[in-house]
């Protein structure tokens, strides 16, 4: 059985190839967040509900019901700052 880290990991990746198309994804999804807030982000919005469970995303990693830290690849670290920076309007709540 695959642990937390490598679903949540697998399920990052599979928002898409770089961060201008996870951007797109989410917002085809319906996932907004909030800016500069770990618990708003839309990855972690996107993951909340794929997984049931509170989700902060950080600058580096997410955070389950604060105990797993899952550390993610250069592409989703670079949409998040993107979205930090405001960058997709579309994804902010």
């Amino acid at each position: 059985m695959k642990s937390f880290s490598m679903l949540a990991r697998q399920a990052l990746n599979d928002l898409g190839a770089t961060p201008e198309e996870i951007a797109e994804n989410l917002k085809g999804a319906g996932f907004k967040g909030i800016t500069g807030d770990p618990w708003g982000c839309p990855c972690g919005q996107c993951l909340r509900e794929h997984f049931g469970v509170p989700i902060g995303v950080h600058s580096s990693t997410i955070r389950a019901n604060n105990e797993f830290a899952v550390y993610f690849g250069p592409k989703i670290k670079a949409f998040i700052t993107n979205f930090d920076a405001r960058r997709y309007r579309a994804l902010i709540a």
